[in-house]
């Protein structure tokens, strides 16, 4: 899936955690995907809700795929 536009104040590396996150990876996971820590990926998923000011990650998820 695509992320919208909304997604463009997300760094290279959020993004490719919210891509696993979407695509229904666990976070241990996307560690290994990525080839990070399970805590980075913790992190990176605290950002990425900060940064698209979402609640929780379904609204991450929701916002980067409708660019709400």
């Amino acid at each position: 899936m695509t992320l919208s536009a909304t997604c463009d104040c997300l760094t290279p590396r959020q993004r490719a955690v919210l891509q696993t996150v979407i695509e229904g990876q666990r976070d241990k996971e996307i560690a290994r995907t990525l080839n990070i820590t399970y805590r980075t990926v913790e992190t990176y998923r605290m950002q990425i809700r900060e940064r698209l000011k979402a609640r929780t990650m379904i609204d991450a998820v929701r916002i980067a795929l409708r660019g709400e």
